[in-house]
């Protein structure tokens, strides 16, 4: 993991955190973003389709929306 931004939550948009890094295989980064939609806190956690064009050493950005 290299980059976390959070954004807070207004009135009209849940809180935000983007995770950015890089994983070492695609099974890697699925169990990843797998384990942040089921964690507690979490409401989803998108990843777009195309990181997994690569089999290995993907460079990546789950966008994570909180629960509020």
């Amino acid at each position: 993991l290299s980059t976390f931004v959070y954004t807070p939550p207004t009135s009209k948009t849940p809180g935000t955190v983007v995770v950015s890094g890089m994983s070492a295989s695609r099974d890697a980064l699925r169990n990843y973003q797998l384990a942040l939609e089921d964690a507690s806190w979490s409401k989803s956690a998108a990843l777009p389709v195309s990181a997994y064009a690569k089999d290995k050493d993907i460079t990546f950005s789950i966008t994570i929306t909180l629960v509020p």
